[in-house]
């Protein structure tokens, strides 16, 4: 098949005829001086005729042949190039199909291998997210505690009902030395008086109450 579609036509008619001899039927030949005119000839000019009528009908012969053959070979070609892009077309449409199937296959590869990075990163950013809670959580805690209190006032107090009119409390230390010196103090809406005593220090002291110039002791206390 191969080398039938490789070999031009003229070769292949010259090489499949070129020792091709047919001979016509006698009943050609009778059917064809049934359609000659008789005629008085001499046996010479009779001869002339025969091989004269004999040459036409192997030229027609020859040409039909000729025909046949040509057609024949051209329908072959014909058919053999329509199978071969026939087998072309299939083979590029495979190869199409295969490139799309790749493309798809690589495409779902590539979406599959960004859905588990956007994953990641979300699990990565969640991550982060919780450190910097626990990091500010942890920040505010410290702060918190680096956060001075504020002073908390101390207060003394002493029964205003106990003692009327008094003109001064003093807070005496081991020393002899006032620290505290309250003068005319008076008492707060519950009856008591109230000596704020946030900025003592830790010790005993003697606890003085002067009323109409007499000085008493109210009492010895012993602050830590």
């Amino acid at each position: 098949m191969s080398e039938l579609i490789k070999t031009d036509v003229g070769e292949f008619f010259v090489e499949h005829t070129k020792n091709f001899v047919k001979e016509p039927p006698d009943s050609m030949w009778e059917s064809i001086e049934s359609h000659i005119p008789q005629y008085s000839v001499s046996t010479a000019n009779k001869s002339l005729l025969k091989y004269l009528v004999s040459g036409i009908g192997l030229s027609v012969i020859i040409i039909a042949a000729i025909l046949y053959y040509f057609q024949t070979g051209q329908n072959y070609t014909e058919n053999s190039n329509v199978k071969q892009n026939n087998t072309q077309v299939n083979i590029n449409s495979s190869n199409t199909l295969q490139t799309v199937e790749n493309k798809i296959n690589k495409a779902d590869v590539a979406t599959t291998l960004n859905t588990e990075q956007i994953s990641i990163n979300s699990t990565s950013k969640t991550k982060q997210s919780e450190n910097k809670t626990v990091e500010n959580n942890t920040q505010n805690k410290t702060n918190s505690n680096n956060v001075a209190e504020p002073n908390k006032s101390i207060k003394y107090s002493i029964n205003a009902t106990t003692y009327k009119n008094l003109n001064e409390i003093i807070f005496e230390n081991t020393k002899k030395e006032n620290v505290i010196d309250l003068k005319n103090p008076l008492p707060n809406a519950f009856g008591f008086y109230e000596i704020d005593i946030s900025n003592l220090s830790s010790g005993t002291y003697n606890i003085w109450v002067v009323s109409n110039g007499n000085k008493t002791l109210h009492k010895t206390e012993t602050f830590k």
